[in-house]
């Protein structure tokens, strides 16, 4: 801040939440008494921080002084997915949310699945107080999308290299899927009476199944799936 001289000359300080700066000046060339005020790296904590420069020359009058406040442009400090509550199920609407705070101007959310970004109709974006903005997308899960990543994105244009991410893996609940296959090694041509002979049942299902059971004209067969975890499973059944 520069004042023009004056008789006696003015003492010059700088404050800040009633706390004392700076109170060093000097004479500039034009005449002037010159006040400089450094900070040395901003951080978040100076935002909407004001600081005030006040001169005064006597005991008699209040002092001169003149406020600037800092408003600066944030990064998002934090993003986060909230998923449903309840298992996600193939062929239903889901909603998810993603809160992003911290972000000055409000941050831009963006969604991706698998990689790809989620079409915009599909988004909607809310802001309210304390720099907090949240994102919402509609999800209608399919079986191919179980396992696949869903990504939301907070990013701050006014602040360069600011985005940032959460990511969730998807778990779609759905129906098991049967493939029934006789036996690849098996030439269904050449089979005859007295062989051996057997089939491959496929099962794609979330979660595993915990049965599979063959039907025989009026029989049935039912085998415990070994491990439960693998998908798709594969039994052998002989003809008796």
């Amino acid at each position: 801040m520069s004042l023009f001289r004056s008789r006696p000359e003015p003492i010059v300080t700088w404050w800040s939440d009633h706390v004392l700066l700076e109170r060093e000046s000097v004479v500039t060339l034009e005449g002037q008494i010159r006040s400089d005020l450094i900070i040395p790296k901003l951080g978040r904590a100076h935002h909407q921080r004001t600081f005030t420069c006040k001169a005064q020359n006597n005991n008699q009058q209040r002092p001169l002084s003149q406020d600037v406040t800092i408003e600066m442009n944030l990064r998002p400090q934090s993003v986060k997915i909230k998923p449903p509550a309840e298992p996600l199920t193939a062929g239903t609407t889901f909603y998810f949310s993603c809160e992003s705070k911290g972000s000055r101007p409000p941050a831009i959310i963006s969604w991706f699945q698998d990689g790809r970004q989620v079409d915009a109709s599909r988004t909607q974006t809310r802001w309210s107080a304390g720099e907090v903005t949240t994102g919402v997308v509609t999800l209608v899960p399919s079986r191919s999308d179980d396992g696949r990543e869903l990504r939301c994105e907070a990013d701050n244009p006014e602040v360069p290299d600011s985005a940032r991410a959460d990511t969730l893996i998807l778990q779609v609940h759905y129906p098991p899927v049967v493939v029934l296959e006789m036996g690849r090694s098996l030439k269904p041509h050449s089979i005859k009476q007295g062989d051996d002979v057997y089939f491959e049942c496929r099962v794609t299902a979330n979660p595993p199944p915990y049965r599979v059971t063959y039907w025989r004209n009026t029989q049935t067969h039912s085998i415990n799936p070994f491990p439960l975890h693998s998908n798709p499973t594969e039994h052998n059944l002989s003809p008796t």
